[in-house]
């Protein structure tokens, strides 16, 4: 077996001399096609863990990688299991999302305390809360752990207190301990993904209290503006000038955590100006961030935030793309116009990704919308290992640009062909294990009831697609055979 060293450089080496090959062809109407192509994006994925390396501990991918990466990453692998059935990654999955726990099992473990923001926290939370969505089971072996949804509640928990009224009136800041580099900053990110996780444990837990929590964050942003009257997000203001001055730069991931957000609280609690809220972020990130249907980052084209727009943006980007991707399940009227940027999405991703390793595995460029492969230097592959390098961004491969690849093709094999709908199998689970047909009654209790019949699906086994082999392939070949024939009455009519 390799050691660290010298499986880097085997990568290394692979990667930089590889014979230029044909892109992958992105399949319009064969789910068994897409399916095979999204398992060949995710093995693309694990290639850049180095199993038998400790050091950073098991779930932490290898340097230049960050936290948040990561996370990311295995998030998204939560959900090629359930959209495909294939179990080859869970082990990894689940050793991950056990591994950075720390030793309060809450996501703040020791080794990341320098850097340590509210939202780098909360991205590992949300992959638990994934887990539980969708009903990973929890590795047998995890003596302390029984719960993924128990560990996005206790990340959770740590947060609410640390909802900051002595400055700009509310919010969290950014960075958690006063030695970090953005103490002083109260950010979108950390706000909106304290958001989400409030409006999902909502949901998952029927508990009003997070409900609350949830619209205080949006409330505080919409007081400060960090979202203008337009829906815009943007991505800070400082608490040395009580928050009177807003920077605002403007990146997809915190918007599209919102518009999530805003739908699963649209769904749970009736509310119409929930849904007005969800109709107007979604709009408003489909005209910026998608101005020709293909998710591009228009901060990236300002040189001052050059910096940020390499791996881990890319990484930020997968977020957007699965939580856009799920959006129409909350609010089924948003589906035309995310469908058809997702679908231009998936395709400019397809078309930067090559297949490696006789096809079993494919490595993915990032910035879609700009590859040309004319054969000039942008064209070749480099590894992503030093975001600073004047590499062209969309000359760079690496795990950012790789997990964004498979967040576009697994978003186009969860809203599918020009149907109207939503993948007819896909559901999630609540903390009773079902899935109900109407919507969640919220209690201050914790407690979820619902009126009418539910699917049931038991806690802590395989539930919904995954366990009848995978959404993508759950039915025959054609596309339009997994869509819903309409929209109308959807959302409550796969779940809450």
């Amino acid at each position: 077996m390799l050691g660290p060293v010298s499986r880097f450089a085997a990568l290394a080496a692979a990667l930089l001399t590889a014979t230029p090959v044909s892109a992958l062809d992105f399949p319009t109407n064969d789910s068994d096609a897409l399916s095979s192509i999204v398992k060949q994006i995710s093995n693309g994925v694990v290639e850049f863990d180095v199993e038998d390396y400790y050091g950073p501990g098991p779930g932490l991918f290898r340097d230049p990688y960050t936290w948040t990466e990561s996370a990311t990453a295995w998030d998204s692998l939560v959900g090629y299991w359930y959209l495909t059935g294939d179990t080859t990654h869970n082990a990894a999955v689940q050793t991950a999302l056990v591994g950075q726990l720390g030793p309060a099992l809450d996501y703040l473990p020791p080794n990341q305390s320098l850097h340590m923001s509210n939202w780098r926290q909360s991205s590992w939370a949300l992959a638990a809360l994934s887990a539980a969505e969708r009903g990973l089971p929890v590795e047998s072996e995890s003596e302390n752990v029984t719960s993924w949804k128990d560990l996005a509640r206790d990340a959770f928990d740590t947060q609410v207190p640390r909802w900051d009224d002595t400055t700009c009136g509310g919010g969290l800041r950014t960075d958690i301990f006063m030695f970090g580099d953005e103490y002083n900053s109260k950010d979108s990110l950390s706000q909106s993904t304290f958001f989400l996780l409030a409006a999902r444990l909502a949901r998952f837990t029927g508990n009003q209290t997070y409900v609350d929590l949830a619209a205080r964050a949006y409330d505080w942003m919409r007081e400060v503006k960090l979202i203008d009257d337009d829906f815009a997000v943007y991505y800070n203001a400082s608490t040395t000038q009580n928050c009177s001055q807003v920077d605002d730069t403007q990146w997809s991931q915190a918007a599209a955590a919102i518009a999530y957000g805003s739908a699963v609280l649209a769904n749970i609690t009736s509310s119409t100006e929930w849904a007005d809220r969800t109709t107007s972020h979604v709009e408003h990130i489909l005209n910026h961030f998608f101005p020709s249907n293909v998710l591009t980052e228009p901060a990236c084209k300002d040189a001052s935030t050059d910096y940020y727009c390499w791996g881990e943006a890319h990484a930020a980007e997968a977020s957007t793309l699965r939580w856009l991707a799920l959006v129409p399940v909350f609010q089924p009227s948003t589906y035309d116009s995310i469908h058809a940027a997702l679908a231009a999405t998936a395709k400019a991703a397809a078309d930067a990704c090559t297949a490696t390793d006789g096809g079993a595995s494919a490595s993915c460029k990032g910035l879609w919308s700009v590859s040309d492969d004319d054969d000039d230097d942008d064209d070749e592959q480099f590894e992503d290992d030093d975001p600073r390098t004047d590499v062209p961004r969309n000359a760079t491969i690496g795990l950012g640009q790789q997990v964004v690849a498979l967040e576009a093709l697994q978003a186009a094999g969860f809203i599918l062909s020009s149907a109207d709908g939503v993948n007819a199998s896909f559901v999630l689970r609540t903390a009773n294990g079902t899935t109900a047909t109407t919507t969640t009654t919220l209690s201050s209790n914790g407690d979820a009831s619902t009126s009418t019949g539910s699917a049931s699906g038991a806690s802590g086994t395989q539930t919904g697609a995954a366990a009848a082999g995978g959404l993508l392939r759950a039915a025959s070949s054609a596309w339009g055979s997994l869509v819903v024939a309409g929209l109308v009455g959807f959302a409550t009519a796969v779940l809450v």
